[in-house]
């Protein structure tokens, strides 16, 4: 936001930031004006009544780019950016935060904003013949001479980004590669930033160097962030949105250093999804994301709200055994519709072993991770073994499914370990076997060497 006199009225140019979407109501009369990079942004000029602006997300560029702005940018609308100051009237304005303000008259302003206004307008005077003569010698265009070089200033290591990545920060020289090929903007950022977030990343989650370095090299993109506009709110909104601690904060980021860079929206989104429409607890969802930090990672349109509603609505989950089955398998909110959970729960356990819905919520109470196991692998060989070789039927198989859904994690070698020694070793007929199997499939998590063959010897004595 800048102001500048104009007769009796106070102009303001300001440009609307990226990642913004919303309103600003201003007073007085309001004009848009494009430069020649097609950059939008708005000036008030005479205090004519209350007007609304209406910006979309992404419409705008940054308030820096103003910044850069030369005069010949503008066009007709020739404005002078001499004198350029922030107004700080009720809440602190950022470039990266948009908040309504109200154009006052000069003769309304606050003592010190007068004086500055009238400094600038003094002293811009001044400034303007030594910025042409600046802009007359940088289009100059002749070869160095002794006394150019001799002129020249040298610039410390520690104050280059490159050097201060790795000599201050130790980076790996393959990392150092990979951020020039693919992070390059990160070396045209001076030292003293990076220095300024990585201090804040200290100071926020009390980060060791080896942590911070982790980070870094985990995602460089992460000191491409702004400092004030998503580091700190992002992690001041987790804190108080969920009750997490420092310590769960740096648990949380060093495994998806990414969710530094969501936006508020983006963050609040998720919030409102877990405590208001699944209704979680704070404690509840704190746990869940502390197991399974990529949960704070998925989009709510596209992957949580559509799983939910598969569970809820498709499979008439009712709504605590969805956050039980949740809590206890958060995992199952980051499984594929199409590729998982469809395949798995309607076309296997309801199409093909027979069981009905209730059934189904029934085995997943049990055994949430069911779902974390591969179909083809796992799952499928087990039912062919049990139906084809031990010869019982798919309905049979169902309901030792429903009892130990668990036996699943147990791998096929092991299952027929165990019903080998039931049928050789303790002389067994394939009835026996399959009654003991059928009444009583936990036998099946059994070691068979220590654990199966103490207690049968310990029955025997």
């Amino acid at each position: 936001w800048f102001i500048k006199e104009r007769k009796n009225t106070v102009s303001i140019a300001f440009v609307v930031p990226r990642r913004r979407t919303g309103t600003a109501r201003v007073a007085g009369k309001i004009d848009t004006y494009t430069t020649a990079s097609n950059n939008k942004f708005f000036v008030m000029e005479e205090s004519t009544g209350f007007n609304d602006i209406s910006f979309e997300d992404g419409e705008f560029d940054g308030i820096e780019e103003l910044l850069n702005l030369e005069d010949d940018e503008l066009g007709e609308q020739n404005l002078n950016y001499d004198g350029q100051y922030e107004i700080y009237k009720n809440r602190l304005l950022s470039d990266d935060i948009m908040l309504d303000y109200e154009v006052v008259l000069q003769d309304e302003l606050p003592g010190i904003i007068k004086e500055e206004i009238n400094h600038s307008k003094s002293s811009s005077k001044q400034q303007k013949p030594e910025r042409e003569s600046k802009t007359k010698k940088k289009n100059k265009s002749s070869p160095m001479t002794i006394d150019d070089l001799s002129s020249l200033t040298t610039t410390k290591s520690s104050d280059i980004s490159y050097f201060y990545l790795k000599n201050e920060l130790n980076l790996p020289e393959e990392y150092m590669w990979k951020i020039t090929n693919e992070n390059g903007s990160l070396l045209g950022m001076t030292a003293a930033n990076l220095r300024n977030k990585v201090q804040l990343l200290r100071s926020l989650m009390d980060l060791s160097s080896e942590e911070v370095r982790y980070m870094v090299m985990r995602m460089p993109a992460v000191l491409q962030y702004s400092a004030k506009g998503n580091v700190a709110p992002t992690t001041l909104f987790l804190q108080r949105s969920f009750d997490l601690s420092r310590k769960d904060l740096k648990r949380l980021l060093l495994d998806y250093p990414s969710i530094l860079g969501y936006s508020m929206q983006n963050l609040k989104t998720k919030f409102n999804f877990y405590l208001k429409l699944c209704g979680f607890t704070k404690e509840e969802a704190r746990k869940m994301f502390l197991q399974e930090p990529k949960l704070l990672t998925a989009s709510v349109r596209t992957g949580l709200v559509p799983r939910m509603h598969f569970l809820v609505k498709e499979l008439e989950f009712p709504l605590d055994v969805f956050r039980e089955i949740v809590k206890k398998n958060p995992l199952i909110l980051l499984s594929s519709l199409d590729m998982n959970l469809r395949p798995k729960l309607i076309f296997y356990l309801i199409l093909n072993v027979g069981l009905d819905v209730t059934q189904v919520q029934k085995l997943l109470r049990r055994f949430p991770q069911f779902t974390n196991n591969n179909l083809d692998n796992k799952i499928l060989p087990l039912q062919r073994y049990f139906c084809e070789e031990v010869d019982f039927s798919v309905s049979e198989y169902g309901n030792i499914l429903l009892k130990n859904p668990h036996m699943i994690t147990s791998s096929l070698y092991k299952i027929k370990h165990v019903v080998g020694y039931l049928r050789y070793e303790l002389e067994l007929d394939s009835h026996q076997v399959k009654r003991i199997l059928y009444q009583a499939p936990q036998v099946m998590n059994l070691n068979t060497e220590d654990t199966l063959k103490n207690k049968i010897n310990y029955l025997q004595s």
